[in-house]
């Protein structure tokens, strides 16, 4: 996917300027999109684009 900056003066402009994006895509670029977010680890670059993955747990006391 190749990465690009616009500038929008409104929140609305950038968001009709994303919707067109994807409408403009076919599903078999979209599922390539989405497969990518959910599996960086098979991506070209994967080993910079990695998410520390951390869990915590949290104990609650009850009253």
């Amino acid at each position: 996917m190749e990465k690009v900056i616009r500038r929008f003066k409104t929140r609305e402009e950038a968001d009709a300027a994303d919707r067109e994006v994807w409408r403009r895509m076919t599903p078999g670029e979209r599922i390539r999109i989405l497969l990518e977010m959910l599996y960086p680890e098979e991506s070209k670059d994967a080993s910079s684009q990695r998410l520390e993955r951390v869990a915590r747990v949290v104990r609650i006391q009850r009253r």
